[in-house]
C-alpha cells in the first residue's frame, strides 16, 4: 500500500489542506517545532484505523476553530488500485469511513480491513510506526520478551499477549496453590472437608427420621389408591347419568324402526326423479312455444313474397354492372382529357420559350439532333467535375496560403513574446555565480551536530593530553626536588670533607636532568588551535541563516529553471518557424501547377461548348447547366407527344362505352342532356331492381331456414316425449300422476332413515357407544338404583381419604419437627452449596491452566522457529547501520537483554552501548520486524525524528537501509533537523 495524497478537512491546526506525496519510495516531511509533523502522523493513523476514543492515550486533534472533523487519504494498493479513504466524524467515536473505488463502487470498514489485511492500530504502531521514545526501549528487551513480542507483532501488534500470560498466572495463583491457605480454592476445599465430617456425624442421628419417612410414603400410597378408586367411581357414575339422559332418544329410535317396517318393499324411484321430471316438462313446454312462433314467422315470409314485384330483365342488370364498373374510369378519363388538353397547350408554350432561349428560333427538329445520352452526360459531368475540382483546389490553395501566412506571423509573435521573458545575460550570469557561491558555502559549512561531536572529541583529547602533561610535570617536579636534595647533600659533604669531587661527579646528572626537562607540548597546542577554530566556526553557524541560504538557493534554481524552459520553447518555436516557412514555399509552387492544369482542361472542354451552343468564355459549370436545359426541353417535347397519344386513346374508350350505354337509356326512356345525368337515372332504376331481387332472395332463404327450424323443433318435442316415457317406466308408473305418488313414498322413507341415523349419531357422541350397545340398556329404574349405589360408595371413599390425609399431616409435622430441631438439613444444604462453588472454582482454574499452557507452547514455537531468521535480519541491518563495527547480535536464554559483538571480538550488552548505538540497534530490530511482515502486507513505515543521536555517517547508513526497504514499503520520515535533509533528494522533501 502506498499513500499518494492527504486531504485534511479539519484536524488539529490544519484545515482544508492538501499534501501530495511523490512517487519515490521515501518521503521526508520537514518542519520546525509546532509545524504539525506529529499532527500529520496522527492524521494518517486516524484515517486508517479511526479517531482515538476518549480513553485512548493518543490525542484526537479535533479542530479548535470548529469546522468539519476528518479528511481523506488517496492510496494505491495491489488489490483495488487507487482508492480514496474518507473518514469524518459520525455516530461512532472512531468516525464514519467511506471508500471510493476506481470503478464507481463504494465500501466501508469491511473493505478497509481487507486492504489493511486485518492490521489494527496497535499492530501498526508496534511494527510500522515508531519515534525516539520507542528507540530507547532496547534495554528492556530480552530473549523471552522478544519471542513473545515477535509473536504478538505478527499476530496482534502489541504486548497484549505478554500481559495476558502474566494475568493468567496471577489469576491461577489467586485461585489455588499446592501448599497455599489464602487462595479461594484452597480455603473452599478445607471448609468442604470440615463440613463433610460434621454431616456424617449428623446423619447417624436420623434413624427415627427415616422411620417417619417410610410411614409417610405408605400413607401417600394409600391416599393415591383411594383417589384412583374415587376417580373410577366418578367415571362409572357419569356413564350412568349419560345413559339416563339418552333414554328419550332410544324411544324415538324404536318408533323410527317400526315406521320403516310399515313401508312396502322394493320401491323403485330414479335418483333425482322429481328434478328430472320438472326439467323435461319445462323443456317440452318451451319447445311447444318455440314451434308456435316459427309457424307464425313462416306465414309472414310467404305473405311478403307474394307482395314483391320486379320490372326488367336480369341481363339488363348484368350489363349495367359492367357499365357501372367502367363508368368511374370513363368519368376520370373525361376529366383527365380536359386536363391533358390544357397541359398540352402549356407544354407547347414552354417548349417554344426554351427553343428561343437555346437557339433563337422555334424549330423542334434542331434540338432533336443534339446528343443528351447518359454517356454524353457522364462525359460532361466528368469535365464539369474536373473544372469544379480545379477551382476548389484554387479556393483551398487560397485558404492554405492565408493560414500559412497567419501561422508564420503567429510564430514570429510567440518568439518575440518568449524572448521578452528571457533573463538578461548579465542577470543570468550573476544568478549562476550566486548559485555556485551558495553551493560552495553550503558544501564548506559543516554539519552543526557533526561540529559539536568533533569539538567534544577534541576537547576529550585536549583534556587527556593536559592530564598526561600534568602528570609528567608532577613527576618532573618530584624528581627535581629529589635531585636538589641530593645536590645539597653533596655540597654539604664537599664542605665537610673539603673534597669537591662529589660536586664534580654529580654535575653531569644535573646537566642531563635540565636538558630533558618537560618542553611545551606542540600536539596540545595544535589540538587547542583546531578546537578554537571549530568553536569559532560553530559560533558563526546560524540555523536561520542556513535556512535562508537554502531557500535562496531553491529560489535561484527555480528562476534559472524557468529561464531554461523559456529558451527551450524559443528553440522549439524557431524550428516550427522553419517548417512553416517551407510549407509557405510549397503552397506558392502549387499555384504554378494549378495554372498549368487549367490550360490543359480548357483544351478538353471547348469541343463541348460548340456542341451545346455555348460561347468559349462561359464557365465550366454552365456546360452541365446547358446540357440539363437541352435535355429538359427534349423531355418536354416527349411529354407533349405522350399527352396527344393519351387524348386519342381516351376518345376511343369513350366511344366504346357509348355503344353499350345508349341502348339501355333508350329502353328505359332516359332523355337527360349529359352522360352523367343519364347514368345517374339509369343507376337509380337498376339499383331498385337489384334491391327488390335481393329482397326476394333473402326472403326465400329465410323461408327455407324457418322451415328447417320448424322440423328441428318437432323432432325435439318427439325426443322429450320419449324421455318422459322412459322416466315413468323406470319407476314402474304408467302416468305422470302415478310417478309422483311413488316419488312421495320414497321421499318419506328417506326422511325417516335420515332421522334414525341422526339419533344413532347422537347416542354414539354422548355415550361413546357402539350400535350393538344401544339394545342392551336397562330400564330407567335400574339405572337410578345404580346411580344411588355409586354415590354412597363415593361418600365412603371421601371419608377414608380425609382420615388418611389427617394421619399424613400428623406425620409431616413430626418430620418437620425433627428437621427443624436437627442440623442435618442445614449441614446438607451448606455442604452441597460449598461443593458446587468448589467445582466452579476448580473448572475455572483448569481452564486457565490449559490456556496458559497453550500460550506457552505457541510463544515457544514462535521464539524457536522465527527468532533465528529475525536475528539474522537484525544483524544484517545493524552491521550496515554501524559501518561494520558490530557483527553479531546475541539473545541468550536467561539473558536480561541483548548482547552485541564488535568486529574486534569484544561483546557488549545493550546497557554498555552508547545512546546512539543502542538506538541504532533498536532501529535495526524495528526494520527487521517490518521486513518479516512483507510477505503478508506492505504498509507505509512512519518514523518520527528517531535519528537525532546518530552521527552523519550512521545517518547515511540508515538512509541506505531505508532505500532498500522502500522497494516494499513506503517510508515516511518526520523531522525538524535540517542537516538530515542533505541525505535526500529535493523531490523527496516536503516543507511544512
Amino acid at each position: 500500500m502506498k499513500i499518494k495524497e492527504l486531504h485534511i478537512y479539519g484536524y488539529g491546526k490544519f484545515a482544508d489542506k492538501k499534501i501530495s506525496f511523490s512517487d519515490h519510495g521515501i518521503q521526508v516531511i520537514y518542519g520546525l517545532n509546532e509545524a504539525g509533523k506529529s499532527t500529520l502522523m496522527s492524521f494518517i493513523h486516524s484515517m486508517l484505523f479511526g479517531f482515538p476514543v476518549k480513553q485512548h492515550p493518543d490525542k484526537r486533534f479535533e479542530p479548535k476553530a470548529g469546522g468539519k472533523y476528518g479528511g481523506a487519504l488517496i492510496i494505491e494498493c495491489e488489490n483495488f488500485g487507487t482508492v480514496k479513504v474518507e473518514r469524518v466524524k459520525g455516530r461512532a467515536a472512531v468516525g464514519d469511513v467511506t471508500l471510493y473505488f476506481q470503478d464507481g463502487r463504494t465500501g466501508g470498514d469491511k473493505e478497509l480491513a481487507e486492504i489493511l489485511k486485518g492490521t489494527d492500530r496497535p499492530t501498526y504502531q508496534a511494527i510500522f510506526s515508531f519515534d525516539l521514545f520507542g528507540l530507547q526501549k532496547v534495554y528492556e528487551l530480552n530473549r523471552e520478551k522478544l519471542g513473545k513480542y515477535l509473536f504478538l507483532t505478527s499476530v496482534f501488534g502489541s504486548d497484549q499477549l505478554y500481559r495476558l500470560e502474566e494475568k493468567l498466572q496471577r489469576e491461577q495463583e489467586d485461585l489455588f496453590k499446592p501448599n497455599g491457605r489464602k487462595p479461594l480454592l484452597n480455603r473452599s476445599l478445607n471448609e468442604l472437608m470440615e463440613d463433610f465430617a460434621e454431616l456424617q456425624h449428623a446423619k447417624e442421628q436420623q434413624r427415627a427420621y427415616n422411620f417417619l419417612i417410610k410411614e409417610r410414603d405408605s400413607l401417600e400410597k394409600q391416599l393415591k389408591d383411594c383417589q384412583n378408586e374415587k376417580v373410577m367411581l366418578k367415571t362409572e357414575r357419569k356413564k350412568v347419568e349419560k345413559q339416563i339422559a339418552v333414554l328419550p332418544l332410544l324411544e324415538r329410535r324404536k318408533e323410527c324402526l317400526q315406521l320403516l317396517k310399515d313401508f312396502p318393499d322394493g320401491i323403485q324411484f330414479p335418483e333425482d326423479g322429481f328434478v328430472r321430471l320438472e326439467k323435461l316438462s319445462a323443456r317440452r313446454d318451451e319447445v311447444l312455444e318455440q314451434l308456435g312462433r316459427v309457424q307464425e314467422k313462416e306465414k309472414g315470409i310467404e305473405d311478403s313474397l307474394s307482395a314483391l314485384k320486379i320490372d326488367g330483365l336480369p341481363a339488363d342488370e348484368t350489363m349495367f354492372e359492367e357499365l357501372k364498373s367502367q363508368f368511374p374510369l370513363i368519368q376520370k378519363q373525361l376529366e383527365e382529357q380536359k386536363l391533358f388538353i390544357v397541359q398540352q397547350q402549356m407544354l407547347e408554350g414552354q417548349i417554344h420559350e426554351e427553343l428561343i432561349y437555346i437557339f433563337g428560333h422555334q424549330d423542334e427538329n434542331a434540338i432533336k439532333k443534339i446528343d443528351t445520352s447518359v454517356r454524353m452526360k457522364e462525359k460532361i459531368k466528368d469535365a464539369a467535375k474536373k473544372y469544379e475540382q480545379l477551382f476548389q483546389r484554387k479556393k483551398l490553395l487560397d485558404e492554405q496560403y492565408e493560414r500559412a501566412q497567419y501561422s508564420l506571423e503567429e510564430c514570429e509573435r510567440r518568439i518575440k513574446e518568449y524572448e521578452s521573458f528571457l533573463l538578461d545575460p548579465s542577470e543570468r550570469e550573476r544568478l549562476i555565480e550566486e548559485q555556485s557561491a551558495i553551493e560552495q558555502e553550503m558544501a564548506q559549512t559543516a554539519d552543526k551536530h557533526y561540529l559539536k561531536e568533533q569539538i567534544a572529541q577534541l576537547k576529550a583529547k585536549i583534556n587527556e593530553r593536559e592530564k598526561k602533561n600534568r602528570e609528567k610535570l608532577k613527576k618532573w617536579k618530584i624528581l627535581t626536588v629529589s635531585l636538589l636534595s641530593v645536590f645539597a647533600f653533596a655540597i654539604v659533604l664537599s664542605f665537610v670533607y673539603k673534597n669537591w669531587l662529589f660536586l664534580t661527579a654529580f654535575l653531569p646528572f644535573i646537566i642531563v636532568f635540565f636538558f630533558f626537562r618537560p618542553q611545551d607540548d606542540e600536539l596540545l597546542k595544535h589540538l587547542q588551535n583546531e578546537h578554537g577554530q571549530l568553536v569559532k566556526k560553530l559560533d558563526k553557524q546560524n540555523d536561520s541563516r542556513i535556512l535562508e541560504r537554502t531557500l535562496r538557493l531553491k529560489h535561484i534554481k527555480e528562476i534559472l529553471w524557468k529561464d531554461q524552459q523559456v529558451r527551450q520553447k524559443i528553440e522549439i518555436e524557431k524550428m516550427n518557424y522553419k517548417g512553416k516557412e517551407q510549407a509557405y514555399e510549397r503552397i506558392l509552387s502549387l499555384y504554378d501547377e494549378w495554372e498549368h492544369e487549367k490550360y490543359q482542361l480548357q483544351h478538353l472542354i471547348f469541343p463541348f461548348y460548340e456542341h451545346f451552343h455555348l460561347p468559349k468564355e462561359a464557365e465550366g459549370s454552365q456546360l452541365l447547366e446547358q446540357f440539363e436545359r437541352i435535355a429538359s426541353c427534349q423531355k418536354l417535347i416527349r411529354e407533349k407527344r405522350m399527352l396527344e397519344e393519351k387524348v386519342r386513346l381516351y376518345e376511343e374508350n369513350l366511344n366504346q362505352f357509348r355503344k353499350k350505354f345508349e341502348p339501355l337509356c333508350e329502353y328505359y326512356n332516359i332523355r337527360a342532356d349529359s352522360i352523367e345525368k343519364r347514368y345517374s337515372e339509369l343507376r337509380r332504376i337498376m339499383e331498385e331492381n337489384i334491391k327488390k331481387r335481393s329482397q326476394k332472395e333473402a326472403l326465400m332463404k329465410q323461408l327455407k331456414e324457418v322451415q328447417e327450424e320448424k322440423t328441428k323443433f318437432r323432432l325435439t318435442f318427439q325426443s322429450i316425449e320419449r324421455e318422459l316415457e322412459k322416466l315413468f317406466q323406470s319407476a314402474g308408473a304408467a302416468s305422470e300422476e302415478e310417478y309422483r305418488k311413488i316419488g312421495m313414498l320414497k321421499k318419506e322413507r328417506e326422511k325417516i332413515e335420515t332421522e334414525l341415523n341422526w339419533i344413532e349419531g347422537q347416542l354414539r357422541t354422548k355415550g361413546l357407544l357402539t350400535s350393538s350397545d344401544m339394545n342392551d340398556y336397562q330400564n330407567e329404574r335400574a339405572l337410578k338404583e345404580r346411580e344411588t349405589f355409586l354415590e354412597e360408595k363415593e361418600e365412603e371413599l371421601e371419608k377414608m381419604e380425609d382420615s388418611i390425609r389427617k394421619k399424613l399431616a400428623e406425620t409431616e409435622i413430626e418430620i418437620r419437627k425433627i428437621e427443624l430441631s436437627g442440623l442435618y438439613s442445614e449441614l446438607k444444604y451448606s455442604f452441597e452449596m460449598k461443593r458446587s462453588a468448589a467445582k466452579k472454582l476448580a473448572k475455572k482454574w483448569a481452564a486457565m491452566a490449559v490456556a496458559r499452557e497453550m500460550l506457552k507452547h505457541t510463544t515457544n514455537y514462535v521464539r524457536n522457529e522465527k527468532m533465528p531468521k529475525l536475528l539474522h535480519k537484525m544483524e544484517y541491518f545493524f552491521r550496515i547501520a554501524t559501518s561494520g563495527e558490530y557483527e553479531n547480535i546475541y539473545l541468550a536464554e536467561g539473558s536480561p537483554s541483548f548482547s552485541v559483538k564488535r568486529k574486534d571480538g569484544l561483546v557488549f550488552t545493550a546497557e554498555e552501548l552508547s545512546q546512539g548505538t543502542a538506538e541504532q540497534l533498536y532501529t535495526a530490530i524495528r526494520f527487521a520486524l517490518a521486513e518479516s511482515m512483507q510477505k503478508r502486507i506492505h504498509l507505509p513505515l512512519m518514523i518520527d525524528d528517531s535519528f537525532v543521536n546518530f552521527d552523519h555517517l550512521r545517518i547515511k547508513n540508515i538512509v541506505s537501509i531505508m532505500r532498500q526497504l522502500s522497494d516494499h514499503h513506503q517510508m515516511l520520515l518526520f523531522t525538524c533537523h535540517q542537516h538530515i535533509l542533505s541525505y535526500f533528494q529535493d523531490e523527496e522533501i516536503i516543507y511544512l
